[in-house]
């Protein structure tokens, strides 16, 4: 029986949410689709590649999921900020995700990503509806992705104990306003994702106020 790429894909997606990104290998694919595991590397000759289509995919079953709630939204600043709040949110479920966006934005052009850059053309569609000037709609763009996706690389950097080790930083800076408030890895959590809400907000500000200028 030949194998698609979307087969492997598809066998990808599934160990990955049962599993987790670190037993995705080339062994664990091959065994859950019944071939030898050389097979990938005929379909996906690098391994990022593979890795790189599965977290796209990922994506794409969360934003079928979500779209008939984003599109229900009807003010375009509001949809885009459930846009980045979906992301995150599917990151926190699967936080390997992070970094693996991050990968994918600086990987070769021959790695198609359909569903990343059907979510990117909804954000710009607000962005336009909300009156940002044409020529500026890739920087603010830019500026969403770089907050979104970089902020939750940052957040999730040092995986599994990513909490514990920023704790520590913290603690080891020495500033009253960080301890005094970052006393455990519960607290960094949630100075994370307020920290998003805030930076998310002022980013839409700043867009708006693009939407504005004469």
């Amino acid at each position: 029986m030949s194998r698609t790429d979307a087969d492997f894909i598809a066998a990808g997606v599934t160990i990955v949410k049962e599993r987790g990104f670190a037993q995705l290998t080339s062994r664990s694919l091959g065994d859950a689709m019944g071939i030898h595991s050389t097979a990938v590397y005929r379909h996906f000759p690098q391994w990022d590649l593979l890795v790189l289509a599965v977290t796209d995919a990922i994506f794409g079953e969360s934003a079928a999921r979500h779209l008939p709630e984003i599109l229900a939204v009807a003010d375009p600043r509001a949809r885009v900020l459930t846009l980045m709040r979906i992301v995150r949110a599917e990151i926190d479920l699967n936080p390997e995700l992070a970094a693996n966006l991050v990968r994918m934005a600086g990987s070769p052009v021959s790695v198609a990503t359909p569903h990343a850059d059907a979510m990117a053309g909804l954000v710009v569609d607000a962005l336009l509806e909300m009156g940002v000037p044409s020529d500026s709609v890739a920087i603010a763009y830019q500026a969403l992705e770089n907050f979104t996706m970089g902020g939750a690389a940052l957040d999730y950097a040092g995986l599994p104990d990513h909490l514990s080790k920023r704790l520590g930083r913290r603690r080891m800076a020495g500033i009253p306003a960080f301890t005094q408030v970052a006393k455990s890895p519960d607290d960094i959590e949630r100075i994370n994702a307020q920290a998003f809400t805030l930076g998310a907000d002022a980013l839409l500000d700043a867009c708006e106020k693009l939407a504005a200028a004469p």
